[in-house]
């Protein structure tokens, strides 16, 4: 199963912007800054399925989950501002957060 397809069930982002099968032709086209940033929202998608997953298993609680993607939404802003995804991860963070608090 695609990591997409099982983002986008656990209503997370997903693919955003580029895809795997892009890659090779952003490579010949020298675009590794696209490349770098697939590989990081890939990075960021996997972390934000492992939180909900431990949320839904039980090892965190709705407080820690929220405080988590609070501390990566506050990382993105300061470390990663120029970043293409900034916003879709940004709002993603805030959506998870809302959610969880109005459970």
């Amino acid at each position: 199963m695609r990591l997409d397809t099982i983002c986008l069930m656990a209503d997370l982002p997903g693919k955003f912007d580029v895809h795997g099968d892009e890659v090779l032709e952003l490579f010949y086209k020298n675009e590794l800054e696209k490349i770098h940033e697939y590989c990081e929202s890939d990075v960021l998608n996997t972390f934000m399925l492992f939180l909900k997953y431990e949320l839904i298993k039980g090892n965190l609680t709705r407080g820690d989950y929220a405080k988590s993607l609070d501390l990566m939404r506050e990382y993105l802003l300061k470390y990663r501002s120029q970043s293409a995804y900034l916003d879709v991860f940004c709002k993603a963070c805030e959506n998870e957060i809302k959610k969880v608090q109005e459970a």
